[in-house]
Parts: structure tokens; sequence; C-alpha cells
């Protein structure tokens, strides 16, 4: 048996609207917005856990995609 701590899964929400310009004529939402819409989580996730970006883009040389 492992002795590692199990931890509990971090939910973190962020509520959007899909707007009408970023789906077809069908009413379906184009693939490339579902890239803008990670952003959005991550950039409500990472604060959340308490990891300022600009902070760490300052101490280090490393950079996120």
């Amino acid at each position: 048996m492992s002795t590692e701590a199990v931890r509990e899964p971090v939910i973190c929400e962020s509520r959007l609207r899909v707007r009408y310009a970023e789906t077809d004529q069908m009413g379906v939402v184009y693939h490339a917005n579902h890239f803008i819409w990670f952003e959005i989580g991550r950039v409500e996730l990472l604060p959340s856990w308490g990891f300022l970006i600009a902070t760490w883009k300052s101490m280090t040389d490393a950079s996120l995609p």
C-alpha cells in the first residue's frame, strides 16, 4: 500500500456563454475556439492554487505555453 497522501480533486469553475459569432450556421462551436476557453480556464485555475504567473515569470527564465 502506498504511503502517499491522497489529495482531493480541485474544482475551479468558470462560466462562459457561447457567442453567436463562435458558431457555424448549424450552431456548432468552431473547434479553434476551445483553445481560447482552455486559456480562460487556466487563467482562473492557477491563481486559485496561489500560483501567480507574473511572479513566476519574473523569478525564472521559463515560460508557459
